[in-house]
């Protein structure tokens, strides 16, 4: 299956992801994960070996971004963070399964929306973001290595 995960934004939300991306790799390694991600991410997103493509949101317009996103033949979307420009090209881009927090007025793009109300500040933001991939796969491990990533070469994908 072909799983696109969205997080477009900052470097610290992009880290926040990485738990999400690792499971649904290791739920069935058969699995092509693309991250979709802020130009100031990508070379993190390259160097992960639990990501199979990036896809790099330079903010173009809805139809350009709708097109990349068709390219990579996407059988599913877990869309971390949204907005509605993301979310009209995934719908332009016809992924059949497209998840999202029900929270913005761009969920009426998706369908399926999980209900989760961070401002409550009940689960770290990751673990948001897993409950997302529990929304694909019900019966997927959460669990991930701690720390996931090394550091001893960080400073060269910076």
């Amino acid at each position: 299956m072909n799983i696109m995960v969205v997080r477009n934004d900052k470097l610290g939300d992009f880290i926040t992801a990485l738990p999400t991306l690792y499971v649904l790799k290791h739920h069935n390694p058969q699995n092509r994960i693309i991250a979709l991600v802020a130009p100031l991410n990508r070379k993190l997103a390259e160097a992960c070996d639990f990501i199979d493509e990036v896809i790099v949101d330079s903010g173009e317009d809805i139809l350009e971004l709708a097109f990349k996103i068709k390219q990579a033949q996407i059988n599913a979307s877990i869309t971390l963070f949204s907005n509605t420009r993301v979310a009209l090209a995934q719908w332009i881009a016809r992924i059949p399964i497209r998840i999202a927090p029900a929270t913005k007025i761009a969920q009426i793009f998706y369908n399926r929306r999980i209900t989760q109300r961070r401002s409550e500040v009940k689960m770290a933001e990751f673990e948001y973001n897993l409950q997302l991939a529990r929304a694909l796969f019900p019966d997927i491990s959460l669990e991930f290595p701690k720390p996931l990533l090394p550091f001893k070469d960080a400073i060269k994908y910076i």
